[in-house]
């Protein structure tokens, strides 16, 4: 969740984790749906509704952090989402990268540009608190 600044620019503020009901494996994972919205709307309360919903996260542990096939597919289906409220939704991917060590890669769904498109987007991290 976050807000854009005024350079447009994409400001992470608070982090949804899965939920307790959160189903993981090597190739897939199915998030605790009703336990994130519920995580939404307290933080977007708690923050006087000026940060929002911004998009997803997740990690590829087997790879870099390059947007599968699946991925796109999520982005398409967060920006086509009634519910979700936003039509240009960014998708975060900590991978592991070729030095052995996690690596941060952003992408984001826009139609800013002409057509519908995934853009990769430079990532900056201030702090991280897992």
């Amino acid at each position: 969740m976050g807000y854009y600044d005024m350079n447009e620019d994409v400001v992470v503020t608070n982090v949804i984790g899965p939920g307790p009901r959160a189903v993981h494996s090597p190739t897939t994972f199915k998030p605790d749906y009703a336990w994130q919205r519920g995580e939404v709307a307290r933080v977007y309360e708690e923050q006087n509704r000026f940060v929002t919903y911004l998009g997803d996260w997740h990690t590829h542990p087997a790879s870099d952090p390059t947007p599968s096939d699946r991925d796109r597919q999520t982005l398409r289906a967060i920006a086509r989402s009634r519910a979700a409220r936003c039509p240009e939704p960014v998708m975060l991917i900590f991978g592991w990268g070729s030095n052995r060590e996690w690596v941060a890669g952003a992408v984001q769904r826009t139609a800013r540009r002409g057509p519908r498109r995934i853009e990769p987007l430079q990532v900056a991290l201030v702090r991280w608190d897992p």
